[in-house]
């Protein structure tokens, strides 16, 4: 049991990439099950094939010892999902107000509705400009 302790302690484990490989091969896998249950064998097997790549390349980079290498990896799959990872996570809005992003800092700035066209200061870099609430 403390061989099995040690050769888990010195691997990498969980990541974002990791946690999106395992849920890309389960859905793959769903939909092969789909796809099987419909008479389309070709497609069934494509969709198995890719299911079970995705598994072992999930099982091989959590089980690799090569840390550096793996946080590499991770780092290029988060900058490469930020714009649908933050898209996912935007907070509901509220109504009664126009929200809009500073031409200077981009910083998100919001104003009542139905104002008409007014000068805003931003708080952040305390540029000036016009918008239409």
């Amino acid at each position: 049991m403390d061989r099995f302790k040690k050769f888990i302690k010195s691997r990498y484990g969980m990541d974002s990439l990791n946690k999106f490989l395992i849920l890309a091969s389960l859905v793959l896998s769903i939909f092969q099950g789909l796809a099987a249950s419909y008479d389309k064998v070709k497609l069934a097997g494509f969709l198995s094939t890719f299911a079970i790549s995705f598994f072992v390349f999930f099982a091989y980079r959590a089980l690799s010892g090569n840390m550096a290498l793996r946080r590499l990896e991770n780092e290029k799959f988060r900058k490469i999902s930020w714009p649908l990872r933050k898209n996912l996570r935007k907070k509901p809005r509220d109504k009664k107000y126009v929200y809009f992003t500073c031409p200077n800092c981009h910083k998100s700035l919001r104003a009542p509705k139905n104002l008409g066209k007014i000068r805003v200061t931003c708080k952040e870099c305390h540029r000036q400009f016009e918008v239409r609430t």
